[in-house]
């Protein structure tokens, strides 16, 4: 929060950087990396699909797996920047109940009444 000429100016900032990192983390590794094998085994053994299906397999799953991670960070920043602007409307609300909007004068000499 800063004063600068009168008027009062609230920043709020998040870094969404854990967020990220939690995000595609977890769906990269557990459902990309780790989620990759299971499905082609199912394919592969289960539908008895050509071993060469592999190599479509691979890049769809992996598309998935990324497109997936993208919806669910989109929503998550959608919904922590929702949040964040109803902290500030918050204080917005009791910034403007504690500051008086105007000051009275003060003479040179003396005191401000408390």
């Amino acid at each position: 929060m800063s004063v600068r000429g009168g008027r009062t100016r609230i920043t709020i900032q998040e870094s969404l950087g854990p967020l990220i990192g939690a995000i595609f983390g977890g769906f990269g590794g557990g459902m990309g990396g780790g989620g990759v094998w299971p499905v082609i085994g199912v394919l592969v053994g289960g539908f008895h699909l050509p071993v060469s299906a592999i190599a479509a397999i691979i890049p769809l799953w992996l598309t998935t797996t990324y497109a997936t991670a993208r919806t669910v960070y989109h929503r998550s920043s959608g919904r922590r920047l929702r949040e964040l602007e109803a902290v500030a409307d918050r204080l917005e609300t009791l910034a403007r109940e504690l500051i008086p909007l105007e000051r009275p004068a003060v003479r040179a000499g003396t005191r401000p009444p408390p």
